[in-house]
């Protein structure tokens, strides 16, 4: 039998953000489609993104191994804010956040109520790993045929 390792080549993200008054932020990750986060009525109410799946741009990196190693990227975050709708986007983050292979990273804008004063917006990001989860991955140890001769030989395939 031979065995081939897979691995995701991914990270989730999701964004939240209490305390903006009008208009919505829009959040580019490079690379990746924007997420949109409205205002709430609710200024104590915390508004948050759906957690989006994001495949990492190095797709050809060694996975390091032993404790605390982790395939990571950095990528670039920038955050806009539209007062109102058809207004000028005014960028209020620009930032780069390193993000760890098969974690899910929850990204909280801090200060938002300080948007349009000297104060600074934050970011905060707390991350945990992914853990197995049907929906985001392929199937694991599956064993497949390999046909690339008339002898039976088999391939045990392992995702993690």
């Amino acid at each position: 039998q031979n065995h081939i390792m897979l691995y995701r080549r991914f990270f989730g993200v999701k964004f939240k953000q209490t305390g903006l008054e009008k208009g919505r932020l829009r959040i580019k990750l490079e690379d990746a489609p924007s997420i949109y986060l409205n205002a709430n009525a609710d200024i104590h109410k915390t508004v948050e993104s759906e957690l989006k799946m994001v495949s990492m741009r190095n797709l050809t990196a060694n996975i390091p191994t032993g404790d605390n190693q982790h395939l990571t990227e950095n990528v670039k975050v920038e955050v806009f804010w539209e007062e109102t709708p058809g207004a000028e986007e005014k960028t209020i983050i620009s930032s780069s956040i390193t993000f760890k292979r098969n974690y899910t990273h929850s990204i909280a804008l801090t200060n938002i109520e300080h948007i349009g004063t000297p104060s600074d917006i934050g970011i905060e990001v707390e991350s945990g790993e992914m853990g197995e989860d049907i929906e985001q991955d392929i199937p694991c140890n599956e064993i497949m045929p390999n046909r690339s001769s008339n002898n039976k030989h088999y391939t045990n395939i392992v995702h993690k």
